[in-house]
């Protein structure tokens, strides 16, 4: 029987990942980069590492690509500054951090390996009041974690997962998306 490449690839990556850890190309590393996407790399260098933007959106001084599917929810976002990416966004469950942080992850696993995270609430949205997303942030570590959570107060909702994971700069912040508008953290 032969296996596809793609299927071998991913076998490989998912075998090596429980046996060995977290696998380079699948790795978050707070303040430093998601896979293969540094922080500092420009937009040419991302896509001879990751391809082609599926979509790409200027705003002020930011340019914001989105690399993947957001049906597949293999998706990775790139907002550049200046021609450098100032921070990488997934919310690809391959995606890890060393200590197995992805999406889906509990709240309390998240808390647990980054206890100074600080949040930041966005929403709820005129035309979904009773969603909120709520971003803990560590700018220290130079990663945030965005959870979804329908309910108030939401640091408390045991039941809250990771939705999407933010890499930037250490000791800066992240550029948070507000509709169609984005905006630093300071």
């Amino acid at each position: 029987m032969r296996l596809k490449p793609a299927l071998l690839l991913l076998f490989t990556l998912l075998s090596s990942s429980a046996i060995f850890g977290v696998t380079p190309q699948c790795e978050i590393v707070p303040g430093q980069r998601i896979g293969s996407v540094n922080i500092g790399d420009s937009p040419s260098a991302v896509r001879k590492k990751i391809g082609k933007p599926a979509s790409s959106d200027k705003e002020g001084a930011y340019t914001y690509e989105s690399f993947g599917s957001s049906k597949k929810g293999n998706v990775i976002g790139v907002i550049y500054q200046n021609g450098k990416v100032l921070q990488i966004s997934t919310i690809y469950p391959l995606f890890q951090t060393k200590q197995g942080i992805q999406r889906d992850s509990s709240w309390p696993l998240v808390k647990k390996n980054y206890p100074n995270l600080k949040v930041f609430s966005i929403g709820p949205k005129k035309e979904d009041p009773e969603h909120v997303f709520n971003h803990y942030v560590s700018k220290s570590e130079g990663i945030s974690f965005l959870l979804d959570n329908s309910g108030w107060p939401p640091v408390t909702d045991k039941d809250t997962s990771v939705f999407a994971i933010t890499v930037f700069r250490k000791g800066s912040g992240p550029v948070i998306s507000v509709g169609r508008s984005h905006r630093k953290l300071q």
